[in-house]
């Protein structure tokens, strides 16, 4: 008896134990997608985020190779018109910062492509 009784406890209490470690929270994680909307010059080019992990409440902010982070915003899409005349390098670089409303913790993801259509032009 004295040993079922001990094995229930270790249970419960490993049980609080596992449900309470930061070690066993998921990690703010996340990828960018991107679509292709037109293929000739300037090409619009359409990106997602698709954060995973953390609380599942996220902000999200952008900025392209030249440009400055946009404010947080729960808007997980991008938008890029790349003119395949005006490059010298048909590639685009692309950072999204995601950050978890609820904890505070960022993740910084970072998306760098051939624009393949200016290539075949």
């Amino acid at each position: 008896m004295r040993t079922l009784i001990t094995l229930i406890l270790i249970i419960l209490f490993s049980g609080v134990y596992a449900q309470s470690n930061p070690q066993n929270e998921k990690k703010l994680n996340a990828v960018i997608a991107k679509e292709y909307t037109t293929y000739a010059s300037p090409i619009e080019i359409d990106y997602k985020i698709y954060p995973y992990g953390g609380s599942g409440q996220y902000s999200y902010r952008w900025k392209g190779k030249k440009g400055k982070f946009t404010a947080y915003s729960t808007n997980e899409n991008y938008h890029i018109s790349f003119n395949c005349n005006k490059e010298k390098r048909p590639e685009v670089s692309l950072i999204c910062q995601v950050k978890d409303d609820v904890t505070g913790k960022t993740f910084t993801t970072v998306l760098r492509h051939p624009v393949e259509y200016c290539i075949t032009n």
